[in-house]
């Protein structure tokens, strides 16, 4: 009797996510709008890495402006680049960093970047400790406590992982890479229908964000 009403559960589960994901797909969303300055950062950025096609350091600093804005699967794939053309930058980023930390511990990009170099040299409680340093400095910086919440969850604090979520979605509602995050914690600690609640919420993000790259290529390609 267990197992078939637990299978009869799963069906019902599964009938209603697809009509919650039906009706999500179709849903506008307001996506998250990455601040002009930062659009400049990144456009900057760019341009040196076009100058400097073979430098690691060219492409970490192109992926950190990406991830420090949510383009988070942009940075993953500059980052894959640095290692191509230098398997031991981690440790240039831990000096380069921690010497300019130490200059200037006010500034939230310098402890940002160093729990990366922390991070890839899998030191993650020291990257735990400069992600929370620099949202210390900048508390409302949305994504230095998504980074801050994927080390936390990496290291088995799982709640504290969530919590930094959800403080983070009280900020931006609509921050596709959050949602993920906070569905993958949730994963963790068993809540299945948390996570499949954050999973909908993502897709209907990621499409609108699609949408919304398609509509500006149109736009650009129409204006040549």
């Amino acid at each position: 009797m267990y197992f078939s009403s637990c299978a009869c559960t799963k069906k019902i589960l599964f009938f209603c996510v697809l009509i919650l994901l039906s009706s999500t797909l179709q849903a506008k969303a307001k996506i998250y709008q990455i601040p002009d300055h930062f659009l400049e950062e990144i456009k900057v950025k760019k341009e040196i890495v076009a100058k400097n096609p073979h430098s690691a350091e060219a492409y970490f600093e192109l992926a950190m402006s990406y991830s420090y804005t949510g383009q988070i699967e942009a940075g993953w794939a500059e980052l894959k680049k640095v290692n191509d053309y230098d398997k031991e930058y981690a440790l240039k980023v831990i000096k380069k960093y921690g010497d300019l930390v130490a200059k200037d511990p006010q500034n939230w990009q310098y402890n940002f970047k160093l729990a990366f170099g922390y991070y890839f040299d899998d030191k993650k409680d020291l990257a735990d400790q400069q992600f929370s340093a620099a949202l210390k400095i900048a508390p409302k910086n949305i994504w230095v406590m998504g980074f801050s919440a994927l080390v936390k969850g990496e290291n088995g604090q799982v709640d504290g992982a969530i919590d930094l979520c959800k403080k983070a979605l009280k900020i931006e509602p609509n921050a596709t890479a959050i949602h993920f995050l906070l569905g993958q914690a949730l994963l963790k600690k068993g809540d299945y229908i948390g996570f499949i609640a954050e999973s909908l919420i993502t897709i209907r993000l990621k499409s609108e964000e699609e949408a919304a790259r398609k509509e500006k290529k149109d736009e650009e390609k129409s204006k040549v």
